[in-house]
């Protein structure tokens, strides 16, 4: 009971003392003061915070820029990318690869079409400055300076006078290649003289170059050629409209599995009736064949290439790399790598490649 009126009397004296609406208000008011205050202040200090860190990022970048020896029309269009995205950004361009590979699509994309050449150039020259890999798929090279060690390179001196040709090292003022086989006596490999280069970029185009030989090696690896770089590469065409063969029948005998290992050539030909499948496309070292049936990645497999006595091509052996169903279609392409080829069929080969790329090229 006691307790009871004790609360009676403390209600009763706090509507007595109760404040006024505007004593609230004013409570209230300050109170948000404060809030805003602290969360201008928050604000600030972040603002400051991002401020100082852009400020470093430019200053990183700017002594990056200068070590790595970049000109001032690179600079300033990956200060105009930092504009756009936040300079904290920019030492990342400068620093990495896939940064920088970004970089250059949006740059590519954002560009007029007159100017395309233009940006093309100063970019492949910062990328090689950098020291960056070739550019990615879909991205046209410029120069040699953009291509990796391994890439097959062609060096034409007359309409049938060719030799065929790897990359060995890249560097900002040459081109070192191995000659591939033999050179023939017609074709005069010699210092100052003057070549044609072609090449294919896999699921990119056909690039063609001038380039010229600086000096001829003879080495127990073979014959190393050390060219200038051609810095004005003619991308002809894309390569996913580019075939070299279409719709050539072709034999194809399948090495039964369990027996892989031990059948001879000749037992696998003599004994089995080949399929006929489609040609699609021949390289160098490979082929894709279209048929009516999967075929296992690992399958050994022969072709006979040239079932009419036309082209002088070999029977070769080879196994499956890739099998995929060709969408909508009850078929499906297959890859085959060309295992153990003799020189004498290799270069055979890649003389009938060059000559059909020739053909192509001149009927487009």
């Amino acid at each position: 009971m006691e307790s009871f009126m004790g609360v009676k009397e403390f209600v009763h004296a706090w509507n007595l003392e109760r404040a006024s609406q505007w004593e609230i208000l004013a409570v209230l008011g300050g109170i948000t003061v404060v809030l805003l205050i602290l969360a201008l202040r928050d604000h600030q200090a972040r603002r400051l915070t991002v401020r100082a860190q852009c400020a470093l990022a430019r200053r990183d970048f700017q002594i990056l820029c200068r070590e790595r020896g970049l000109a001032r029309e690179e600079t300033e269009l990956m200060r105009a990318y930092g504009r756009q995205f936040g300079d904290e950004i920019l030492p990342g361009l400068v620093a990495s690869n896939f940064t920088f590979d970004q970089f250059v699509r949006h740059t590519l994309k954002q560009a007029e079409a007159s100017q395309i050449p233009r940006l093309t150039a100063v970019l492949s020259n910062t990328r090689s400055r950098l020291g960056f890999r070739p550019p990615p798929r879909g991205i046209t090279l410029s120069s040699t300076r953009e291509l990796a060690p391994g890439q097959i390179l062609y060096l034409v001196f007359s309409a049938d006078r060719f030799i065929e040709c790897m990359v060995r090292e890249v560097d900002e003022i040459r081109l070192r290649i191995l000659v591939e086989g033999r050179v023939p006596r017609t074709i005069p490999l010699a210092p100052g003289a003057e070549v044609r280069l072609h090449f294919n970029r896999t699921n990119d185009a056909r690039y063609t170059g001038t380039g010229l030989i600086r000096r001829v090696e003879a080495e127990d690896d073979g014959i190393f050629l050390t060219l200038d770089h051609a810095d004005q590469l003619r991308r002809e065409q894309r390569r996913q409209d580019f075939r070299v063969e279409q719709n050539r029948s072709v034999a194809l005998w399948v090495v039964p599995d369990l027996e892989a290992e031990d059948l001879a050539p000749l037992d696998v030909l003599n004994h089995q009736a080949p399929e006929r499948v489609t040609l699609d496309d021949l390289s160098g070292g490979g082929a894709s064949i279209i048929l009516r049936r999967e075929l296992p990645v690992r399958q050994k497999v022969y072709l006979r290439l040239d079932p009419t006595g036309c082209y002088g091509l070999p029977v070769v052996g080879g196994t499956v790399v890739r099998s995929s169903r060709r969408t909508g279609l009850s078929c499906w392409a297959v890859s085959v790598r060309f295992d153990d080829l003799r020189p004498s069929e290799r270069q055979k080969l890649v003389r009938h490649v060059f000559m059909q790329e020739r053909e192509i090229a001149r009927a487009g």
